[in-house]
C-alpha cells in the first residue's frame, strides 16, 4: 500500500522527488517498495540519463553524482533526492591487489575524488542545497586468517562498533549545524533532524518523533541488548507501516 514518508513530507512542501539506484530494480524488490514511498521519479541500472561508466561490477559512484546534478539542473521546483550508492559494496578480491582492503581502500579513494568534484559543482549552484550522506553498512571481508575485522580485533563481544557508521552533513549557504545532535542517535532519526536543520514546519508526528530523540536517541537490540523495549516507537512502526496510519 501507499507508505506515509518523508517523501510525502518534501513534496507537501513543493519539492519534487527522486530515487536513485545504481543496479537492479529488482534487487530487495526495491522498484515495488520505494514505489510506495512516492517518488515522483525512479533511476535504476538501466534508467540511467548520463553517461554510465563502471568500476568493475557495479557503477561508478561518479555517474551518480552526474545523474544527481542532471536532476538538480532539470526540476524547476525543490527537489528531494535519495540515493543508494553500489560502486563499494562487496566483493573485494576483484581489483588488482591481492587483499581485499587495498581494493577496497582503492575504491573509496575514487569515491573521494568524485564526490570532491561533486560537491564543488554543487557549491556554485545559486539555490540552497544540503548534502547528508552516510554508509549502510560497514564492508563485508572475507572471513579467512587475513580477515580484516579479526586484525582490528573486532569479534563477537566486541562487535558493536560495525553497528556505528560516520556521517557528514554539507550545504553550499554556510548553514548552522548548531542543533544537531551530538550524540549517537538512531538512523531512523536522520529525516526528521534534516528537517529541523532546513527549519521545515512540523506536523505532530514529526514534532513527537523529534522529541522522542531526546529521550531515546538509540533504540536497537542488535546495538545495545540492554536498551528496552519502547512500546511507543514500536506502536507508531506498526500504525504506519501495517496499521491503520492514525499517527499520520
Amino acid at each position: 500500500r501507499e507508505q506515509p514518508s518523508i517523501v510525502r513530507t518534501y513534496k507537501d512542501l513543493g519539492y519534487n522527488s527522486a530515487y536513485v539506484h545504481p543496479f537492479l530494480s529488482s534487487f530487495y524488490s526495491r522498484s515495488r517498495i520505494y514505489g510506495t514511498f512516492g517518488f515522483d521519479q525512479m533511476i535504476f541500472e538501466d534508467d540511467f540519463t548520463v553517461p554510465v561508466e563502471y568500476n568493475g561490477a557495479y557503477i561508478k559512484d561518479s555517474t551518480v553524482f552526474n545523474q544527481i546534478e542532471e536532476l538538480i539542473k532539470e526540476s524547476d521546483e525543490p527537489i528531494y533526492i535519495h540515493t543508494t550508492t553500489m560502486q563499494n559494496h562487496q566483493p573485494y578480491n576483484t581489483g588488482v591487489h591481492e587483499k581485499e582492503l587495498d581494493n577496497y581502500l582503492d575504491n573509496i579513494k575514487l569515491t573521494s575524488d568524485s564526490l570532491n568534484k561533486f560537491l564543488d559543482h554543487l557549491s556554485k549552484l545559486d539555490e540552497p542545497t544540503l548534502v547528508f550522506m552516510v554508509g549502510d553498512h560497514f564492508p563485508s571481508f572475507k572471513n579467512d586468517e587475513n580477515n580484516v575485522y579479526e586484525q582490528l580485533g573486532i569479534n563477537r563481544s566486541t562487535c558493536s562498533v560495525v553497528f556505528e557508521q560516520k556521517y557528514f552533513m554539507w550545504s553550499n549557504y554556510g548553514q548552522d549545524y548548531s542543533e544537531v545532535p551530538e550524540n549517537k542517535f538512531s538512523a531512523f532519526y536522520v529525516p526528521y533532524v534534516l528537517l529541523d536543520v532546513i527549519g521545515a514546519p512540523k506536523d505532530t508526528f514529526i514534532q513527537a518523533m523529534t522529541e522522542k530523540m531526546e529521550t531515546l536517541p538509540v533504540y536497537s537490540t542488535q546495538y545495545d541488548s540492554s536498551v528496552p523495549n519502547d512500546s511507543e516507537l514500536d506502536v507508531l512502526t506498526y500504525d504506519r507501516v501495517i496499521g491503520d496510519n492514525i499517527s499520520g
